[in-house]
């Protein structure tokens, strides 16, 4: 049973996780209904004006395009050969074309797979093309040379085709790695996978900030772009990482893009079921560290999918289940995680045309999470529990007129809620938290929350091919409107936080929680012509520009900013076999609408900020109340958007064979940062002493008079969200890939990426939203680096998430005893670079209590990270079905390394504390049945 009871405010009151019945007040949803209609029309109505206009040639993020010559054995072009593809993941039957007077084909609005190629031509012997594997996105050139024999030529084109019409690189996580892969099984985390990709963060890029998509459907939340709705792998057919030379389509982000493509059905019913478990003496102990302890973890999945008509309509449908119960590594204290799990899914595929391609989905997620933040620096007392609902849903139209026009229509997005509660018996009302700055958190959890982010977006994207003997143009532009809504609620459990050092009470921070609203809109436009010359060389210029609007209640629209990002790139087909290119490419990218910062100035249900001050017979007295208003906070009129800028330089060439090398010099220069600046308060030098490592004054660990600044008049603060000066982070690196596509029973992929990111503002959580260096603000210990002088002090360095890294995937199929696999991966980069810091009392220096930084920012570094994952599959025939049974093990951590991901960096008896430490080894025991 589900009921969902909402006041005022959405609030969840969930038991269980099923896809029971829920109870809703109907002034919800006519706000629900209020938002949704606005977006749907607003987005509607831009589809329409624009299709009947006939203004745009772009492409979206998913076709496949295959392109090439046709000749005979002399050179000469062949007008008029007929051409025909066929693919079992093709929908609406072969598609037939013909080559042009100077012998030239071009086949639009494919979808990724395998394809065959058929030429024919009078009085010549036809000429096949095999197993040509086309990933999304791509574009493959395939000349075809026809003879004078008898038989049909049948080749086999299988391997690394390289893409020689554009600059990017783009990595492709393809089905054979989703599904022989031993991984975490996280959706999010399979960037992690690409090259250059490190624990979320890739390219110098904020962690946990990238723009994620499922079949163009964004699946990040609009407040910090944090991975939101997640999936189950067993319903992705493929994974395109695209970054490094991205073309004008993509946006929305200075991290990493990537697109998820759902499996689809077919002209053949398929299908499977994977069910995994890890059983509680199937985690090993480390020598290091109190050792994770498995309680109960397993997962069960089923999918089917295949035609309602063939050739006509397809559907494919999932169900997924995951229930975890566990005590994760270093955590010795008494209770448990928990995270139990359900999703459904289903998707319709048709082609009522020849030309025409209909498909769409929709997915529900219902997750709960028990004290999920449970760990080493956070014990049961102080940890939170999480309930998550979603639905995401997407609807497509694709449109090709002959070989040179292809029109793309597709509205999409999801709506969801989350509640972030203390774990009981503690709850919103009572205990109230106490935060000693060096001994950590007890009572409770810090804080808890309701958050409801919705996004819909819909996408008109066409492509214009013009050929002439000049070369060819495709031209390319493109619009989508974005309509994102951003409602939280936050508070401090018994509305107080009582803070001490080293146990000696110094005062409570009184907060009442804040109710905040945002609404973004986003309309971004884009050109971009790509200008093949000759046969060997392709030029492409594009520019694209976002405009972003936001509002909050009250004040309206607050934030309004318009970035243009110009891209320029070649390509050099550098042996006219295609088999060897080099790229260089430039491009500006700007990162997406945050409405972190905009709801900040929503001050129409907020409270006011009281601060006390600890006397010496236990009582508190108040030196200072705040009230958020439009006095005290503001957004600055003239800001403009962050971006990076990227140059790329490389080279790519296919040898031996299905092998592919690209080595390739990747610059980013991060620049424009919005950030919180306090343009108000004054503050004057002042030195305090260093205690040392043991944050106590008068041993010998102490270090000296360090210069900091007080500040003269506490609760002046005047916080305007702008472009400061000296804001920026960079990164350089060089990269070395090898990848070999599955064939002969086996695939690997190797790379190694030597990195350096530094700055002044860091890498770490949502820093690109307005926190942590860009805006953390009164109630916390690290200010923003603009907020605060003393935050500015050895701020300069190397980021957190600065890391060089190696990287090996690869899996084996071998056809003895009925068959099985071997698969792993192995993952060692550098490790997380942290710095030693003084935390100050409340009253001392400022209003709240401050962290300063002693040492510049990434002094120092944490042991590097060594990871080796195996899988051992043993599979067998089901001849009953035409499938194929599998049972496997995955050792994950084979090595058992124990080593630490963060530390606690502030002065005091906990300086130096390890925490969140990777798992150690962990054995999961798999069966699956595919047909």
């Amino acid at each position: 049973m589900l009921t969902l009871t909402i006041v005022g405010f959405h609030r969840y009151n969930l038991r269980g996780v099923g896809m029971g019945e829920c109870t809703i007040d109907p002034a919800v949803m006519t706000r629900h209904w209020s938002f949704l209609r606005d977006a749907l029309s607003s987005s509607l109505v831009m589809l329409v004006t624009l299709c009947q206009a006939g203004l745009l040639e772009a492409q979206g993020l998913q076709p496949c395009t295959l392109v090439g010559t046709v000749q005979d054995a002399s050179g000469a072009a062949l007008a008029e050969a007929e051409i025909e593809v066929t693919s079992s993941s093709l929908i609406g039957g072969p598609r037939l074309t013909r080559t042009d007077a100077l012998g030239r084909y071009r086949v639009l609005s494919l979808l990724p797979g395998p394809y065959s190629i058929r030429v024919q031509f009078p009085g010549l012997a036809d000429a096949i093309r095999e197993n040509v594997e086309v990933s999304a996105g791509s574009t493959l050139t395939i000349d075809v040379t026809m003879t004078a024999v008898a038989a049909a030529e049948r080749v086999d084109v299988s391997g690394p085709l390289v893409d020689v019409t554009t600059a990017s690189f783009v990595t492709t996580i393809d089905s054979n790695f989703l599904n022989d892969l031993p991984t975490n099984r996280s959706f999010a985390e399979l960037i992690n996978l690409a090259p250059g990709v490190t624990r979320s963060a890739g390219f110098g890029g904020t962690i946990l900030s990238n723009a994620l998509y499922v079949e163009g459907v964004s699946v990040t939340e609009p407040r910090r772009q944090q991975a939101w709705v997640a999936f189950p792998y067993q319903w992705l057919q493929e994974l395109t990482i695209s970054v490094l030379g991205a073309d004008v389509a993509h946006g929305e982000s200075t991290g990493v893009s990537a697109n998820a493509v759902l499996r689809a059905g077919g002209n053949q019913f398929h299908g499977g079921v994977d069910a995994w478990l890890v059983r509680p003496n199937w985690a090993e102990s480390s020598e290091d560290v109190v050792p994770r302890r498995i309680l109960s973890w397993w997962q069960l999945d089923a999918q089917h999918g295949g035609p309602i008509r063939r050739d006509r309509l397809w559907y494919f449908g999932g169900l997924d289940y995951h229930w975890l119960n566990d005590r994760p590594s270093g955590f010795a204290g008494p209770g448990e995680r928990s995270d139990r799990t359900a999703r459904a899914l289903g998707r319709l595929t048709a082609a009522p045309r020849d030309n025409l391609r209909l498909e769409g989905f929709v997915a529900r997620n219902n997750a709960e999470q028990e004290a999920f933040n449970v760990g080493p620096a956070f014990p049961i007392e102080v940890s939170s529990d999480v309930r998550q609902r979603d639905w995401t849903w997407s609807a497509k139209s694709t449109w090709t007129e002959g070989p040179r026009t292809l029109i793309e229509a597709s509205i999409g997005g999801y709506d969801s809620f989350r509640a972030v509660d203390p774990h009981p018996p503690n709850s919103r009302v009572a205990p109230p938290p106490r935060l000693d700055f060096r001994l950590g958190l007890t009572g409770n959890a810090r804080s808890y929350s309701d958050e409801e982010p919705r996004d819909v977006r819909a996408r008109i994207v066409m492509t214009r091919v013009l050929e002439s003997r000049a070369g060819t143009h495709q031209v390319k532009a493109g619009v989508e409107h974005a309509a994102s809504r951003s409602g939280a609620r936050t508070g401090i459990p018994g509305d107080i936080e009582y803070r001490s050092l080293d146990g000696t009470p110094t005062g409570a921070y009184e907060w009442h929680g804040n109710e905040t609203t945002a609404t973004g809109r986003r309309t971004a436009l884009w050109i971009q012509d790509q200008w093949q010359i000759g046969r060997r060389l392709s030029l492409t210029a594009g520019l694209r520009a976002d405009h972003h609007r936001a509002s909050v209640p009250g004040l309206g629209q607050v934030f309004e900013t318009t970035p243009v990002a110009p891209r320029v790139g070649l390509a050099w087909d550098v042996d006219q076999r295609h088999a060897t290119v080099f790229k260089a490419h430039y491009g500006r990218y700007a990162d997406s609408l945050l409405l972190n910062r905009v709801a900040f100035v929503d001050t129409t249900r907020v409270s006011p900020e009281i601060f006390l001050q600890a006397l010496p017979d236990g009582t508190y007295v108040e030196t200072l109340r705040v009230t958020p208003s439009t006095d005290n906070r503001a957004i600055d009129p003239s800001i403009s958007h962050s971006f990076v800028d990227q140059v790329v330089v490389g080279l790519e060439q296919t040898f031996a064979r299905r092998f592919l090398l690209q080595a390739l010099y990747v610059g980013r220069q991060f620049d424009n940062f919005m950030s919180l600046v306090d343009t108000r308060s004054e503050w004057l030098p002042t030195a305090r002493l260093d205690p040392g490592p043991d944050g106590r004054a008068g041993t010998a660990d102490d270090v000296g008079l360090l210069q900091v600044f007080k500040q003269t008049m506490q609760g002046n603060e005047f916080y305007f969200y702008t472009n400061p000066d000296g804001a920026f982070r960079r990164y350089d690196g060089v990269q070395l890939v090898v990848r070999k596509t599955y064939g002969d029973g086996w695939q690997a992929q190797a790379s190694v990426t030597r990195a350096r990111t530094d700055g002044t503002i860091g890498n770490t959580d949502f820093t690109n939203a307005g926190e942590n260096d860009t805006g953390q603000q009164v109630g916390t210990t690290n200010p923003g680096v603009f907020l605060n002088p003393n935050a500015q002090i050895n701020a300069e360095g190397r980021a957190p998430f600065d890391f060089s890294e190696v990287k090996l995937l690869g899996s084996w199929r071998a056809p003895w005893w009925g068959g099985f696999l071997v698969s792993g991966v192995f993952r060692a980069h550098s490790g997380t670079r942290w710095e030693r810091q003084v935390s100050f009392p409340s009253a001392d220096l400022a209003l709240s209590p401050l962290t300063v930084r002693v040492e510049p920012r990434g002094s120092r570094t944490l042991p590097s990270v060594r990871n080796l994952d195996l899988r051992i599959e043993k599979t067998m025939r089901v001849p009953a079905i035409g499938g194929t049974f599998g049972l496997y093990a995955d050792v994950l951590n084979v090595t058992n390394q124990s080593t630490p991901r963060s530390v606690f960096g502030s002065s005091g008896s906990q300086f130096g504390l390890l925490l969140n430490y990777t798992d150690p080894r962990l054995l999961r025991v798999a069966a699956r049945l595919s047909f």
